[in-house]
């Protein structure tokens, strides 16, 4: 757990590295602009919920969580602000407050599922895997075959709400201080 910074900032430079190459840029459509940066930027929302990794342990596992998490967003901050040598505008800047939210919403409910039990914290990497993937590829099927938008999901997808301009925070904050706040009030289980 303490190089779960490490691990996230050569992850995010693993895949700015590969999608900065010629052939791989070409094949996905982006150039050296904003379409590279906001390409890490989509990349670093998504890799959140798997790369951090919890403590598990007592309520003062929460606490380190929130420092670990800190240092993760920091780290994901770097590597993204890093790659804006290719962007004309303000990109990596702009999409922080987004990141942050997205860190919050990850480290507070990978928390509980740590305080809860080791066993649930791969679910609820799939459950926030979900709930931030499946609106936009929902919103595409809706437009590709019923032509019919669902832009009201930005909402529920950090990736959408980027996508689409229109940053809705106050759910992700409100979903990672509610998480961390019941990870916090749950007792500590006496050791037999």
């Amino acid at each position: 757990m303490r190089f779960n910074a490490l691990i996230v900032a050569v992850c995010l430079l693993a895949v700015g590295g590969l999608v900065a190459l010629q052939p791989v840029r070409e094949a996905l459509g982006l150039a050296l602009d904003d379409s590279l940066q906001l390409a890490l930027i989509h990349a670093e929302l998504a890799m959140a919920p798997l790369l951090f990794l919890p403590v598990l342990g007592t309520r003062h596992s929460v606490l380190s969580n929130l420092t670990t998490g800190a240092a993760c967003w920091a780290a994901a901050a770097a590597v993204v602000l890093l790659f804006s040598f290719a962007s004309m505008g303000d990109l990596g800047w702009e999409s922080r407050s987004l990141s942050a939210a997205v860190w919050l919403a990850c480290v507070g409910t990978l928390s509980l599922a740590a305080r809860v039990g080791s066993s649930w914290v791969g679910r609820t990497r799939v459950a926030l895997l979900c709930l931030f993937g499946l609106p936009p590829l929902w919103h595409y099927l809706m437009l590709e075959y019923s032509g019919v938008s669902g832009a009201r999901m930005k909402s529920l997808s950090p990736n959408w709400g980027l996508a689409t301009h229109e940053l809705t925070l106050w759910p992700l904050i409100a979903l990672g201080l509610l998480c961390i706040g019941v990870a916090v009030a749950i007792p500590n289980r006496e050791r037999a």
